[in-house]
Formats: structure tokens, sequence, C-alpha cells
């Protein structure tokens, strides 16, 4: 079985190097959200849970454009980053007052996407200053 932070791929064990505080935390995000949305009831997990959950991913896809690209891409990838999160505070907060999220769930998902966010518009600052 492969270690944690390397991937197989054409049978070579590749190291993933997650070097951005930001895909760390938006990494951890997609998981928790995975892991809690297992446990959610079938009634709002494949929709509202489901939503949630590519919302993280669509947080991943941004940060790696963000990485790829510069200037007025970067800076609008950055910007995808943080209209996905206000989308993910509004999915949080459905899910708690649905009870399909326990309140200490959804304080540890609010407390990672704050971080995200925090970071996301500290990096645009940057790039629209750069």
């Amino acid at each position: 079985m492969a270690e944690k932070n390397k991937t197989i791929k054409d049978g070579k064990v590749n190291k993933i190097k997650p070097e951005l505080e930001i895909y760390r935390s938006a990494y951890r995000l997609a998981k928790e959200m995975q892991k809690i949305r297992s446990k959610m009831p079938r009634s709002v997990k494949h929709d509202l849970g489901q939503q949630a959950f590519s919302s993280c991913l669509n947080v991943l896809r941004e940060i790696a454009k963000a990485r790829r690209n510069s200037d007025e891409k970067k800076i609008q990838a950055l910007l995808n980053i943080e209209i996905e999160a206000e989308l993910m505070w509004t999915w949080l907060r459905l899910l708690w007052e649905f009870n399909a999220i326990k309140e200490s769930e959804h304080l540890l998902l609010s407390e990672i996407l704050d971080d995200v966010t925090t970071q996301a518009k500290a990096w645009r600052k940057w790039a629209m200053m750069n």
C-alpha cells in the first residue's frame, strides 16, 4: 500500500507536494466534508451534501489554476475561490439547519473554510499589487 502523500502513476510512485498552505487547507476541507457527508441522512447526502463537496473540489481546481496562471487569470481564479466559499457558507448553514451535520462538524468545516477564504483574499491582494 502506498504511503500518504504519495500517488502511483504508470507504476511509479510520485510524491504529492502541496507547497501552498491554502492547498493543504482546501484539501483538508474536502476530506472532512466527504467524511461528514458519508454519515449524512440519505435525504440530503446526494443533493445538498454533494453540492457542498463539489464546492470543495471546485476550490481545489481554482487553486491549481491560480498556481499555473499569471496576472488577470490568477486574480480571476482567486476571486472564484472566494465566490465558491460564499456558496459553501450557505451549504454549511443549510446542512446544519436541516440537522444533516452536527454543530461540532459545522464549526470544524467553518473554521477550515474561513482559513481558506482568508488565504485566498490575501493571495489575491498580493497578486493585484504585483
